[in-house]
Formats: C-alpha cells, structure tokens, sequence
C-alpha cells in the first residue's frame, strides 16, 4: 500500500507492478503558455475576472533535521506560479504573485507577505489566493503551518499560526474572493500531537468568509503520485487542471468558478485515488461564493457535462527524454518504457506535441474521450536534417548578417565579421527568408530571420519569426530570449515573463533569462521582483552587466520608496556598488565594442542604432550613481557622475535636472559663485530641452528662487550672475 507523503520514494505499482507512495505536492512543469500572439484567442472578460494577488509557499526541505523532507512541495509552488500567472489560468499580473519557496519561506517573510502585503494591496473587488505547501503541525491544540526555519521543540515560536491566517484573511484582507489551498499532509510528523484529522480540522477552523480547501477530509492522508506528469500530488496537480481550464464546465463559459474548481477537483482526486485503492477526498468548507471567478478558460469542454467526465492522455514514447506538450502546455518527459499519464483533460480534441532536441517535432490531434483513457505513441525518430539548399542560404545570410549564432555569448555573439550596413542587413534578410521558403521546418533559420528584422527596427516581422521558431522547436531557448526582449520594448512584459518562465524551464542556470526577467519587472515598475531577478542572473554570472544595471536602478527605486529613512543608506549604497560594476564591465575600449555592446542587453528599442543605445545606458549608469552619491551626501562626487552623464548624452533634461540640484545643494552648502551660476545654467538647460516635463516646473521654480538671490550674490562679488 502506498503511504501519506512517505519519506521513501516507490515507483508507482499500477505502471511497473510494484507498490507506491501518492502523497501531497505537484511536482509541476506544467506550463500554461500558449504560443501564439498575446492574448490572442482568450475568451471575452464580459464575465469579469478581476485583478488578483496571491502568495504562493512551499517547502520541501527544512532547516532542522528534526523536520522530515518532503519530495514535490517546491516543485508544486512552482508549478502553482505559473499556473496563476498563465494567460489562459489564473491571469494574475506576474509581480501580483509573490513566490515563497524553499529557504525563502521563512516565518518572518511568510508572515509579511500574508499579514502586511495581502491587505495593504488587495481591494474589494481583487481576488486574493493563498497556497501553502509543506508540512502542518497542531500543538497545544492550535494549528501551525511550518515555515522553512520552524524549530520542532518550539513550534508556538517559530510556526505560522492558522489562526493567524484566518483572521488576516478574513478581517484585514478587504478582497471580496478570497481562497486558501493547502497541502498540508505531514508523514514524519513533527510531534505526537499532530494527526491528519486535527491539521484537517484546525484548518476547516479558521476558515470563515473565504474559500478554503484543502488535499483531504478528516483522518485521510494526502498523497503523490512519482509517475503523474514526472510526480504530482494528488490534489494539487487537480487543482492546476482546474485552473488551466479543464473545471470550466456546466456552465461552459469561459470562466472557472470556484464551484467549477471544487467540484472538478473533488472528483478527480476521489476517482484517481479510488483506482488505486486508496481513498482521498479534498475538502472545501462551505461558506464561499460558488460563483468566485478563479481565472480564464479557453478550454471549453462538452457543455453541462459534469467534471467527473474527463478523460485522460496516456503518451507513450519510442524514445527517452522527450518533451511532451499537450495543447502547447508543457506536461512533462516522457521515456521509452515509462508511459506518461495526463489525466483531468477536457472532452474533445487536444494537440499533443513531442519536441527532443536535434529531432524534429512530432505533432498529433488527438480525441479525448468522457471517462476514457486515450493512449497515443510518440516517436520523435527523425533527426533535423536542413535540406542543403536551406542550409546554404542560411550560411550565405549570416555572413552578411555579421555574427555567429547559437552563442549567448555577447562578445562572441556580435563581434561583427566585417563592417555592416543596412543593405547587407536587408540581403540577409532575403536570404533567411528563402531558406524558410526552402525548409519550411527549419527552427534555426526562423531565427536568423527574428534577428535580421529586429537589426533592422521591424519589431512585429521579428516578433513572427521568433513565434514560428518556437512553434517549430519548443526547446529552442534562444528565440523565446528574443521574442521576450521585444516583448519587453513594445510593451508587454507580462508575456514576456511567461516566455521567459517556460524558457527557464529548459535552461535553469541561464542567466540571461534572470536579467531578462529582472528588465521586464523594470518596466513593470515592480522593484523587489525586478531586484530578485537580477540578484540571480549576477550569481550565475558575475559579468552579466545587463543585470547589474537592473539591480542597480532596482535597489535605488526601493532605496527612494524605503519607510524609514534609516533604511536607505544601505540601499543607496548597494545600488552604487553595482552602477560602478556595470560601468567598468561596459567600459568598452574600442570603437567597434561600443558598436556592438549593448546589442544583448538593453532590449531591441535600440538596435536600429546601437551606438546611440550604448551612450544612453552608460548615461543612465552615471545618472544613477550621481543620484546614489547625491543622496549618500556625496555632492562632489555626484556633481562628477551627473557631469559625466550630460557629456554622454547632451540632450537629456533630466540629468540636467539632477546636475542643477547638485549644484543647488553645494551653493547651499558652500555659498559658493560657482556653484549658483552652474545649477542656474543647468536649470536653464532643462527648460530649454523640454518645458513640458514636471521637473521643468521645478527648475522654474528653482531659477526664481536663484533670481531673488541675485543682489545678495552680486554683493558677495558675483558680479556677473
């Protein structure tokens, strides 16, 4: 028999004759990523679904080595992530989803993110999701959920109350949808007093005015499945087909509601257990609106059918390690031998792709039948093989293109070959398009043509040509970088992130896709998310200087938003920290390097001239360090970089605007001619660049007030301010 989230792993017996655990937590790659233009095919939002925040927590491993380790909960919030920041999901903004995994999931942040995030950003007509999962405990007949850092001899100290829970989300969080799920089964429990039916119960408890559900009923354990898409709980493997769109049933609406996801989940879990001879039942309390939107639906199943009506994908592979989409959702690798079981799919047809990298892509339409497994073959047994014609244009293309592909090395990528102009770029493109035309599965050359048109400023040409690459290769990680770049410059970041979430996917240590991430949450305005992403990409690589840049300008917004001002020196001082690593990193000694070295980094808003491009970010560098030095009180230094700043770039008002203020603060401190005259200049410098900005009234004001100084100053020998 298999046990409640067992310490020792088994392979599922229905699949290789032997028994096994199916215990909480999904591990998940599940992706919800359509590849198609952004929010293209999404159903009307007539039936609203509003904004949402959420915090996502799990732990698998824990601090203590009194605390048992757990297989799949990081995974499993993980896979919940995206889920809820899928378009066709929970359509939750990305920056509205705060993730707390692993060693992350502290008591001190679980409790800030729940207790003080959570209400002071949630409105009454938000929806609010909270999920947990990991290990719960009951002592001294309270409830707890276990954070990373919980001390099992002093969990009242170190363990987040339910009841905690209950109160903020009941009382403080205003939203009026609100839902917790948890997954809080705990074999190896943490004392004698915790049991399956009193976690069950402590958390029923506390649950008043929301939606609460949670992996069982009573004294049931909570269990996993290894073998279920690569190892899944139960319950919240269920609950990501429900949001995915697999509950939208009776009626089939476009929209999940909370009724729709219960039910659904319910009856999955039940069946799926049941089949293996265990029992498990999720259960919700009853006080929550059934009609509470959960999140958006393209997956319309038979209409007024009921949920225990799905049916089931089996693939089965002829080859190992094969990437297996279904309806371009990433469901997990499927090996020969070892078939991969996708349960809880909608009636209908769905798209099964099979993508292996150095193979072509195997595509099949595949029905799926109401309570029935379909078992389908994948064989991804032929290798890409460019027809030589496509192959020679390709070459031909790159030549004049002027760089070698395939490298994500920035220097290597776009050391040019020769000296590039535009009709070399528009030949090339010529050329990458009848290499298309001549292979019309050739990944690389959709590619080749993403880039060319992107080098020559046709963003929405080079935005098809990368989708097309995907579609050809979902493995082909380079596009998605690309595509997501361009995302990010024509104003879509949120697409952008989910690109680059499925990139990660493939390349975990790649970090472009960090600093990437950490840009698309700079335009989104989204500090911590953007500082978090960058502090990333600088730990994988120390000279990614894109990144440093971004944590940088990142650490100097909070620096500014920061409660007290106690808090700020330390911030301003790491941000100049790492505006000085970006400028000796990008201190390029050649002309030919200038060219070239922003290409990578900066996004393609600058690629049609990327001389210019290069000017403007090193201007943007010292126009944050004077502004770092500025505020650390530094004013000679700041006066040197804001210096610095209008000589690379003469025509930006606003680092006039801060070169005037740090010459208004030296006259301030030091009475000085000098230093009135040149903040009075710079000031005027300002206007004259651009009156309209609301810094232009300021330096309006300013020069007035420099004016009424005017006799005092001539006085003291300025005689000709």
């Amino acid at each position: 028999m298999w046990g409640s989230r067992a310490i020792t792993s088994f392979v599922v017996g229905w699949l290789v004759g032997m028994p096994s655990p199916l215990c909480i937590s999904q591990t998940l790659s599940d992706r919800n990523l359509k590849v198609g233009q952004p929010g293209q095919g999404l159903p009307s939002l007539e039936a609203h679904v509003p904004r949402g925040y959420a915090v996502v927590i799990g732990i698998a491993s824990y601090r203590s080595p009194g605390v048992p380790a757990l297989q799949f909960p990081e995974s499993d919030a993980e896979a919940i992530y995206r889920v809820l920041i899928s378009q066709q999901g929970g359509a939750f903004p990305a920056e509205n989803v705060h993730k707390l995994v692993g060693k992350s999931a502290t008591l001190v942040n679980i409790r800030r993110e729940i207790e003080e995030w959570l209400p002071a950003v949630a409105q009454p007509e938000d929806r609010v999701v909270v999920y947990f999962s990991g290990h719960g405990v009951v002592t001294g007949g309270r409830g707890y959920l276990a954070p990373w850092d919980v001390d099992p001899s002093s969990v009242e100290e170190t363990a987040y109350a339910m009841q905690a829970l209950g109160n903020t989300m009941a009382n403080r969080v205003k939203a009026r949808w609100k839902a917790v799920f948890a997954d809080a089964c705990h074999s190896g429990k943490l004392n004698s007093e915790t049991t399956d039916e009193g976690i069950a119960e402590q958390l029923d408890s506390v649950a008043i005015q929301y939606l609460s559900f949670t992996a069982t009923l009573g004294r049931q354990k909570s269990y996993e499945d290894p073998a279920l898409n690569g190892g899944f709980g139960l319950f919240s493997y269920f609950l990501l087909q429900a949001l995915k769109g697999n509950a939208d049933n009776n009626p089939c609406d476009g929209v999940v509601t909370a009724d729709e996801l219960v039910e659904y989940v319910r009856a999955e879990v039940m069946k799926y257990a049941r089949d293996r001879s265990a029992q498990q039942t999720p259960h919700a309390n009853s006080d929550y609106e059934p009609a509470m939107p959960m999140g958006l639906s393209m997956k319309c199943g038979v209409p007024n059918s009921e949920p225990s009506l799905s049916g089931s994908l089996v693939i089965e592979s002829e080859a190992d390690d094969a990437d297996v989409f279904v309806d371009d959702d990433f469901v997990g690798k499927a090996n020969r031998g070892v078939p991969l079981t996708v349960p809880g799919l909608a009636p209908g047809l769905h798209i099964v792709k099979a993508a292996k990298s150095g193979y072509r892509p195997e595509i099949q339409s595949v029905a799926v039948l109401p309570g029935r497994a379909t078992t389908v073959t994948v064989h991804t047994r032929f290798r890409v093989t460019v027809k030589h014609d496509a192959e020679i244009l390709d070459l031909d293309g790159l030549k004049l293109y002027g760089n070698r592909h395939s490298s994500m090395n920035p220097l290597a990528q776009f050391t040019p070959t020769h000296t590039q102009n535009e009709q070399d770029l528009r030949r090339a493109k010529q050329l990458f398009t009848q290499a298309l035309q001549a292979d019309s599965g050739y990944a690389a050359g959709a590619y080749d043509l993403g880039r060319v048109n992107q080098a020559l400023g046709d963003r929405d040409n080079a935005q098809r040509a990368f989708l097309k690459a995907i579609q050809l290769d979902p493995t082909f990680v380079q596009p998605r970088l690309e595509y997501a770049d361009s995302l990010i410059a024509t104003g879509d970041p949120d697409e952008a992130i989910r690109q680059l979430v499925e990139a990660g996917r493939f390349e975990p240590s790649n970090d472009r896709i960090h600093s990437l991430l950490a840009g698309a949450y700079w335009e989104k305005s989204s500090w911590n998310e953007c500082s978090a992403e960058a502090r990333q990409a600088v730990r994988l690589n120390p000279q990614n200087y894109d990144a440093d840049f971004r944590l940088a300008d990142c650490l100097r917004e909070i620096a500014v938003l920061a409660p007290t001002a106690a808090q700020r020196p330390a911030l301003f001082l790491e941000a100049r920290k790492n505006y000085q690593t970006f400028v000796n990193l990008t201190n390029f000694s050649t002309s030919t390097l200038g060219w070239i070295g922003f290409h990578v980094f900066v996004g393609v808003r600058y690629h049609a001239d990327r001389t210019e491009g290069y000017k403007q970010w090193r201007e943007a560098a010292f126009l944050g360090l004077c502004i770092c030095e500025k505020n650390l009180g530094n004013l000679l230094r700041a006066r040197e970089y804001c210096s610095r700043a209008v000589n690379y770039e003469t025509g930006d008002a606003m680092a006039y605007f801060f070169l005037g203020n740090v010459h208004r603060d030296l006259f301030n401190r030091t009475k000085s001619c000098d230093s009135a005259k040149s903040a009075r200049s710079s000031y005027r410098k300002v206007l004259a660049l651009n009156p309209h900005l609301d810094e232009a009234r300021n330096a309006a004001n300013y020069l007035d007030q420099l004016d009424g100084l005017k006799d005092a100053l001539r006085r003291r020998g300025c005689a000709d301010f």
